[in-house]
């Protein structure tokens, strides 16, 4: 499995998105629910505009990694992708309360707090 995270971050970095997305559910076959390799999809989804097929993958995960910070902010960019602003906050917000120095998760959330307040202005 630690290999096939590798080989699909591997194609990630090379930008063959469907590539790393198959060995990154290959590697979750073999160890169900390992962080690395639900992230490695996740993003490889995202990345291929499928945000809610991302958010499939991502959603259950965070009840077996809730204190994944890269796995909130992750599932919060799916959210926003969706037009799931609200949801996408609430990730934010639980991610910054579980990590409050991490610069991505606070830059996340005050960008959805402003697209959710330009919203409601229209």
């Amino acid at each position: 499995s630690e290999l096939m995270v590798k080989m699909s971050q591997a194609n990630l970095a090379l930008g063959d998105l469907s590539n790393a997305g198959k060995i990154a559910r290959k590697a979750l076959q073999i160890a169900p629910g390992g962080l690395d390799a639900t992230l490695l999809l996740g993003y490889s989804l995202l990345s291929a505009k499928k945000p809610l097929e991302a958010e499939r993958v991502l959603g259950p995960a965070v009840m077996l990694h809730p204190k994944s910070v890269t796995l909130l902010c992750l599932l919060g960019r799916c959210h926003a992708a969706a037009g799931e602003n609200d949801e996408a906050k609430k990730c934010y917000r639980d991610a910054v309360k579980l990590d409050p120095e991490c610069e991505m998760a606070k830059r996340l959330f005050d960008q959805a707090e402003q697209q959710i307040s330009s919203n409601t202005r229209r």
